[in-house]
């Protein structure tokens, strides 16, 4: 798939005028925030669900005057760094320390900052250390203390002709096509987002994720409110579930797992509140046809299509290719759209050169009560085989073979015969060496095939198969 940064028709999506698509464009974030803190000081930006709570959750909330002293912690961080000219570079937690060490001497970072004392993520800092002796260290107070501390302003004069390419911020790859790379975001790309005024909206993501930053440009242009869960808890679907059981939202963003849950296992159960959303967004993986079906039809284009944020994170590009793969879609009366098969780097290369596109076999088999995950294997091989993440640990191998087996028949019915799964191939994924995930939640392909490399030689060896 590419983007064409152009407003000719001929190439590509014409572009509204930009004010149609944003009355807030060429704003700057902490001016928006400074505004919006002396206008409306006790506008509810946030509401996080207290830790230790679950199921039955108790939250507390933050106005935007707090907002303006203190912060969801991730946010004044990116805040306080765009006021003070030092960008802050994101890292995922769950990254190698190779990974991390990559990342900062790529984002030329001399400071790290981390909380959690006694917890893993120290842990790893420490790891950092040991490896980036040059680097300072610095634990992050919690969010009740920063609220309790109060400042005064902290100007930030800049216009938005002088501040717009001015690098305020460092996201990263998910390392899901190779190693994690730092991406620059600047003024000009937060001026692009925007969403719907007023809106209370549950986000399934981690705070460091591209996601929530675009959900803080949100929540601050749009005096929106954003719902996040506890910080003793992963986002996860039962997050997600308790906090629709608890208390009324107009919009869920998450990977496909946050939607998995709430229209899948437990749709019936909250059908009542699912019903009052006002919209759904899905991201950091292919939804589940079933799971798609799910709402109303989308019966306008959104604004949204119009915005091309990617251009500001690559100027000197003219054409964005993404590497998604799309086929026109063979459903009756809808054969003028294109709908999503995967990614370049998916496809899997036989031996014979012939190529599967494991996605459909894997989001049939990988929906299975008893897995966690699912993934295809068979690179230059002359057949497929699959690793089986069990829901479950101490599950034996052909105790969940046998529960899965259908499924993967019925799948492998689904595509041609040099596609399908033998049932020879399987590899049950140990506990203790879990399948690579991005911060989405969401496979990491490479890296997880590479870190069951033996076990699949294995596997061929006892089966005869080249």
């Amino acid at each position: 798939m590419s983007f064409l940064s152009s407003d000719n028709p001929d190439l590509g999506m014409p572009h509204p005028q930009q004010s149609k698509v944003s009355n807030h464009v060429n704003r700057l974030l902490p001016q928006v925030l400074d505004q919006l803190a002396a206008a409306h000081p006790d506008h509810i930006i946030g509401i996080i669900a207290n830790p230790g709570t679950m199921p039955d959750l108790t939250f507390s909330s933050l106005s935007s005057s707090q907002m303006a002293n203190a912060d969801y912690r991730y946010w004044i961080m990116i805040l306080a760094a765009i006021k003070t000219g030092h960008p802050l570079l994101l890292a995922s937690p769950g990254n190698a320390i190779v990974n991390t060490t990559s990342l900062l001497k790529a984002a030329n970072c001399d400071v790290v900052f981390y909380s959690g004392p006694g917890s893993p993520l120290e842990v790893h800092v420490k790891a950092l250390q040991n490896t980036n002796p040059g680097k300072r260290t610095y634990e992050v107070p919690s969010l009740e203390q920063m609220i309790a501390v109060k400042s005064g302003p902290y100007p930030y004069n800049k216009t938005y002709e002088q501040a717009k390419q001015d690098t305020v911020l460092f996201l990263h790859t998910s390392g899901s096509t190779g190693d994690s790379k730092p991406i620059r975001i600047n003024n000009a790309f937060l001026a692009r987002v925007d969403a719907d005024k007023g809106l209370v909206s549950y986000s399934g993501t981690p705070q460091f994720h591209s996601s929530c930053v675009f959900q803080m440009v949100f929540v601050l242009c749009r005096m929106a409110t954003v719902v996040l869960g506890p910080v003793d808890q992963r986002p996860s679907g039962d997050v997600a579930c308790a906090i629709l059981r608890s208390m009324k939202v107009d919009t869920i963003r998450g990977p496909p797992f946050i939607h998995d849950a709430l229209f899948g296992a437990n749709g019936e159960e909250l059908k009542d509140q699912l019903v009052q959303l006002h919209d759904v967004n899905c991201f950091g993986g292919p939804m589940r046809r079933a799971i798609g079906r799910c709402g109303i039809p989308q019966t306008s284009r959104s604004e949204v299509l119009w915005l091309d944020p990617v251009f500001e994170i690559y100027p000197h590009l003219d054409e964005f290719r993404s590497g998604d793969l799309f086929r026109r879609c063979k459903d009756k009366g809808f054969e003028h759209l294109w709908e999503f098969k995967g990614r370049v780097d998916d496809i899997i290369v036989l031996g014979s050169r012939l190529k599967v596109n494991p996605l459909q076999i894997e989001s049939m088999v990988s929906v299975h009560p008893a897995l966690k995950g699912c993934l295809m294997f068979g690179e230059g091989r002359t057949a497929c085989g699959m690793l089986l993440e069990p829901m479950q640990d101490g599950i034996g191998k052909y105790e969940l073979l046998s529960s899965v087996w259908p499924v993967v028949e019925e799948a492998n019915s689904m595509v041609p015969v040099h596609a399908r799964v033998l049932k020879s191939l399987f590899v049950v994924v140990d506990a203790e060496k879990p399948l690579d995930r991005a911060p989405e939640g969401t496979l990491v392909r490479k890296r997880s095939l590479k870190l069951y490399e033996m076990e699949i030689q294995k596997v061929y060896k006892e089966a005869g198969i080249m």
